[in-house]
């Protein structure tokens, strides 16, 4: 059987992923206001969703859209809550911490 390059695999998913600073998938903290537009500006190009702590829940969002002057980006937000999707505008004095949810990538048996 030949291994699954996750890697290249991701790389091809997601064009630039090498040129992407590895924090914003694998660290949950809080960005400057410029940074956490361009993590959300690269996850709109990407297609994929932001986790974000707002008002101290932890949330996932699914950014559609960003609009400049000003700055905003709008999505829909999913909530813990069961039942809670709503769709919202956002800017970035409006989540504390964020990170990146790059999808799971298929592994094969003998790695998972």
């Amino acid at each position: 059987m030949i291994p699954l390059n996750l890697h290249a695999t991701e790389e091809a998913v997601l064009t630039g992923l090498a040129a992407v600073p590895q924090m914003w998938i694998k660290q949950w903290r809080k960005y400057h206001a410029t940074t956490a537009q361009k993590v959300m500006e690269q996850a709109v190009e990407w297609g994929v969703k932001v986790r974000l702590s707002m008002e101290g829940e932890v949330c996932e969002f699914i950014p559609a859209r960003i609009s400049r002057n000003p700055w905003e980006v709008q999505g829909t937000l999913l909530l813990a809550k069961p039942d809670r999707v709503q769709e919202v505008r956002l800017n970035a004095a409006d989540w504390q911490e964020m990170q990146l949810m790059i999808p799971k990538m298929r592994r094969n048996s003998s790695s998972a």
